[in-house]
């Protein structure tokens, strides 16, 4: 992650240099406009390169050893953005104006890149975050935490077989009776936080959820409950329905809380670092016992997802808006701390790998975890993803605050063994160049805020084929986040749609008329519907949307709801549908329901010919 940032830089930084020294040398006006706009997008793509690297958490950076070389890129941005905010009309300037702009911009390149350079220089040696096998492991009896998998090669388990690969985890913990009395209220925390099915690897599988239901029951519960604060946008019950865990969750006889809309209560946070005082869900806070039930699955910002984030979801999306920024880390270990999980059992049956959290793909896995340590499973399934737990940043916090255990050695794992349950998967792809989009990332933001928010969106968006979609129907888009400065700002204005992210961004980007303004500071759950609208496909992206949500709806009905011999064709028509871009799948939808439609009535017109009369 920091290599590729500033690599990128000095790559950029060096193509600068080469297009202003062309530009300089060129006898000809129309190729020092030619040559100079070159090296004006290269200029704004090493900011970017630089801006992203600055995003990263300062938490991660001291980690690292990376402080000093942060300083350093800091620098490097600093001197290359004023020069930058100048270039604004250089173009339309005479050849001898270009000229003389060339000749004192190019000093100040040249300090940004050696700057840039002396940085790549003095990097640490930082392991890579990959790793080719497991980082190792503690014997049970020296072991200071556990880790249980339980591991199946069946990949149509109903959820009595969910179940049972369930107890198959908990039995070494002492099973679930070692956790749960009679007569006591369990709150279950599974990750509904997008309206993607367990199988597309974002969410947890509504079948463990019914199967831990129907084992708090089993052990005694009086009521289960399931609860949980949806992100991008959407509405928690609405996600919930869409996944079907609001269905599995009342067959087998869980009540289901949107942690939004319910009855919240303020409580002190002693061992609070940076949270004192915080609005909590009421269920949560009365619950006997919570079992946390996070998803396996690759993420942008810290590497993966686990039970550790999971956490984000306890609060409510105006809550979550004032911690989730540059402080994270800090501040879901301080909820942490205050509503610790009783148990924690990971869904990794169908674990997300690629894009993460909101373009995974599924890939069959066939375990579930459980341990009492938050820390110690996130450790382990980040080794189980491919990932050294030390790069992992909620897991070298939490476990530096005493929340947990996250160094390998220290952990035991039981059941599966890990060098055999040990298969890496395929890590998000970072930065922001694969787009169709000019991409600006400044200062001022970070990648647990708005960064990594829009980063979710657009690998969606790259997933779904809508970026090209955009530049065929209204030309490139470009993107301006935080502080940063576009030195062709009218060319990409007449290039396509402007959008500018961000309060940290600077005024006369803000404040200009044609650019769209997202505001906010980080902007968070806001850009699922205001991007589309930046984009200039507002009726299009709500449509697509709708459709998506209505076919993940008919899908978790199939699954869980409806006669079996109906299931497999549909559900693969509609599986089909799910991997198409935008257009087509909205059509291959509208031709699927259509078709459906039609069969039934024809079926009912059927039945009342044939019925015999009288």
């Amino acid at each position: 992650m920091f290599q590729r940032e500033l690599n990128q830089a000095a790559l950029w930084g060096e193509r600068l240099l080469t297009s202003l020294r062309a530009a300089s040398d060129s006898p000809r006006t129309a190729e020092v406009a030619k040559e100079l706009t070159c090296a004006l997008e290269a200029a704004w793509r090493m900011e970017s390169s630089l801006g992203q690297f600055l995003a990263v958490e300062e938490q991660k950076l001291r980690a690292m050893g990376m402080l000093e070389t942060a300083s350093l890129a800091r620098q490097a941005f600093d001197a290359l953005k004023p020069c930058l905010l100048a270039a604004g009309k250089v173009l339309l300037r005479p050849e001898a104006e270009m000229k003389g702009w060339i000749e004192d911009f190019v000093p100040r390149v040249e300090r940004a890149v050696e700057v840039v350079r002396k940085a790549q220089r003095g990097m640490p040696l930082v392991k890579s975050h990959r790793i080719d096998a497991p980082v190792g492991e503690a014997r049970p009896e020296s072991a200071q935490a556990t880790v249980s998998i339980a591991q199946t090669d069946c990949p149509n388990l109903d959820v009595e077989g969910v179940a049972d690969l369930a107890r198959r985890a908990l039995e070494p913990l002492g099973g679930i009776e070692a956790f749960i009395r009679p007569g006591q209220t369990v709150l279950l925390k599974p990750n509904q936080t997008l309206w993607l099915l367990a199988d597309e690897g974002g969410t947890t599988d509504p079948r463990l959820v019914g199967a831990l239901t129907r084992l708090s029951f089993e052990a005694g519960a009086a009521r289960v409950v399931v609860g949980e604060s949806s992100g991008g946008g959407s509405a928690s019950d609405y996600v919930m329905e869409v996944t079907g865990v609001k269905l599995m969750a009342r067959r087998e006889g869980a009540e289901v809380v949107d942690f939004h809309s319910c009855e919240q209560r303020e409580v002190d946070l002693p061992q609070g670092k940076l949270i004192k005082r915080i609005a909590l869900p009421v269920p949560l806070l009365e619950a006997d016992a919570v079992i946390n039930l996070p998803k396996m699955k690759t993420h942008n910002w810290d590497w993966i997802s686990g039970a550790l984030k999971n956490w984000v979801g306890i609060v409510n999306p105006i809550v979550r808006e004032q911690h989730h920024d540059a402080d994270t880390f800090d501040e879901y270990t301080d909820l942490l701390f205050q509503v610790r999980p009783t148990l924690n059992v990971m869904d990794a049956i169908v674990r997300g790998v690629g894009n993460g959290p909101g373009a995974n793909t599924g890939e069959f896995y066939g375990a579930i975890l459980a341990s009492i340590d938050p820390v110690a499973m996130d450790s382990v399934a980040a080794q189980l993803l491919g990932f050294d737990p030390s790069s992992i940043g909620f897991v070298q916090v939490a476990a530096d605050r005493g929340l947990g255990v996250g160094d390998p050695h220290r952990i035991a794992v039981v059941g599966v063994p890990l060098s055999q349950a040990f298969r890496p998967a395929k890590p998000p792809e970072m930065g922001v160049d694969m787009y169709e989009a000019n991409v600006i990332v400044g200062t001022g933001i970070t990648r647990a805020g708005t960064l990594g928010h829009f980063k979710s969106m657009a690998d969606v968006f790259y997933a779904m084929g809508t970026w090209g979609l955009v530049q065929r129907l209204h030309g490139t888009p470009t993107i301006l986040i935080g502080d940063a400065e576009d030195p062709l700002f009218e060319d990409h204005l007449e290039a396509g749609p402007y959008i500018v992210i961000d309060d940290a961004a600077p005024e006369q980007y803000k404040h200009h008329p044609k650019p769209f303004f997202i505001p906010g500071h980080p902007v968070l759950h806001n850009l699922e519907s205001l991007l589309p609208e930046g984009l200039r496909i507002p009726r299009l992206g709500r449509l697509a949307l709708g459709v998506m949500g209505k076919t993940r709806t008919l899908d978790s009905r199939l699954e869980f709801n409806s006669p079996r011999p109906v299931v497999p064709l549909v559900r693969a028509a509609l599986g089909v549908s799910r991997r198409l871009t935008v257009p087509f799948q909205v059509a291959g939808t509208i031709a699927l329901l259509s078709t459906l439609t039609l069969g039934l009535s024809l079926g009912l017109r059927y039945l009342l010919l044939t019925r015999p009369k009288g």
